[in-house]
């Protein structure tokens, strides 16, 4: 099976039925219509040659191809979203943003009268500054 011919997105539709176990649900689960996602497991079938999904009274219940599987596009999966979100976490030692936190009074003199180690307001570093906003006033 040559990877360049298949639509990755199918992947995806597997996984989300292979955990709900229902079309509609599973539809529901990746931003489907029912009908999208039927077309999708009637190209899964077609990629795969096997049922994969079997419906009974109560549930799409998976074939022995589909259980087998399962655990692999879960994977496979998994680490295309671990590359995808690699180096996306938030480092504040990083940032070079200006943060400003709106709160009422009261948030505003419980956290300036703090020593700096203790404030939020005086957790800065070299690149970003956090202040703080009450009703026009500002802190720094």
């Amino acid at each position: 099976m040559d990877i360049r011919a298949i639509d990755l997105n199918l992947l995806k539709a597997f996984d989300a039925l292979i955990r709900e176990c229902a079309v509609t649900r599973a539809a529901g689960r990746i931003g489907l219509s029912q009908p999208a996602m039927n077309h999708a497991l009637s190209r899964l079938r077609h990629l795969f040659a096997d049922d994969l999904f079997v419906r009974t009274p109560n549930r799409m219940e998976p074939t022995a191809r589909a259980r087998e599987i399962a655990p692999l596009v879960s994977a496979a999966i998994e680490h295309i979203e671990a590359a995808l979100n690699l180096g996306d976490s938030f480092d504040p030692a990083r940032s070079a943003g200006v943060f400003t936190a709106g709160m009422a009074e009261y948030a505003e003199v419980a956290l300036a009268s703090k020593p700096p180690k203790s404030s939020i307001v005086g957790r800065s570093t070299s690149r970003s500054r956090i202040c703080g906003r009450c009703r026009g006033t500002s802190i720094r």
